[in-house]
Formats: structure tokens, C-alpha cells, sequence
């Protein structure tokens, strides 16, 4: 797990408190970062085959985009981006032993998109 945190070093991510429980050991972090600190770690870790954006692509209320990632099977990141504001929202979830499988992703989605406002 350090190996990954060490990878998303650039996220600026600290350790939260999930607001919804599981029993898969995952870890819980999130952070702020600009649109562009964000835009340069997506195309880095892309081309370094780190990685992979999933299909779950949706909008809010307030026009902000809601984007999700798979950073080399072992975490999921779920990013708010608010390009008027310049920012973007990162919660991410990181497994301690196991890769994460499509299904698990999927989950961590639906409860971080439900529990969104608790973060």
C-alpha cells in the first residue's frame, strides 16, 4: 500500500475516515489539488500504464465533472473536478494486500457518490 501512496505522492492525498464501512481493508484519502497538478499526474500515470479511466462518467447539479480511475488495480480514485473553481475533490480508496476487481470498483463508486457530501 506505501508503494501506491508513494505513486499518488504528487496528490498531496491525507488519510480520512470513510464514511460508509467495509470489510475489504481498504484505506481512505483525499485531497485538493489544482486542475492542472491533476491533468499533469492523469497523463503521466496514463502513459506509464498506471492508469485506466473506468466508464462511470457523470455530472452534477453544479456542472462539475465526476470522473473515476483505477490506479494500477489496487486503488480507486474519484475525482470532483470543478473547472470554474479550478479545483478538484480526489477521494481516493486503496487496498492493503489484493487488487481491486471490476465489481469491487463499481462498489467504492456507488457508496462514494452516495456518501459524497460526507467528506
Amino acid at each position: 500500500m506505501t508503494s501506491v501512496i508513494n505513486n499518488l505522492s504528487s496528490l498531496n492525498l491525507i488519510p480520512c475516515r470513510s464514511p460508509f464501512d467495509s470489510v475489504m481493508g481498504e484505506r481512505c484519502y483525499q485531497s485538493i489539488v489544482s486542475v492542472d497538478t491533476f491533468t499533469d499526474f492523469i497523463v503521466e500515470a496514463q502513459a506509464d500504464g498506471m492508469l485506466n479511466e473506468c466508464n462511470l462518467r457523470e455530472n452534477d447539479r453544479y456542472s462539475r465533472l465526476l470522473r473515476t480511475y483505477l490506479f494500477r488495480s489496487m486503488a480507486v480514485i474519484h475525482a470532483v473536478i470543478d473547472l470554474r473553481a479550478g479545483i478538484v475533490h480526489l477521494i481516493v480508496y486503496s487496498l492493503v494486500t489484493n487488487e481491486i476487481t471490476e465489481f469491487e470498483a463499481e462498489y467504492f463508486i456507488c457508496q462514494i457518490r452516495q456518501n459524497l457530501d460526507r467528506y
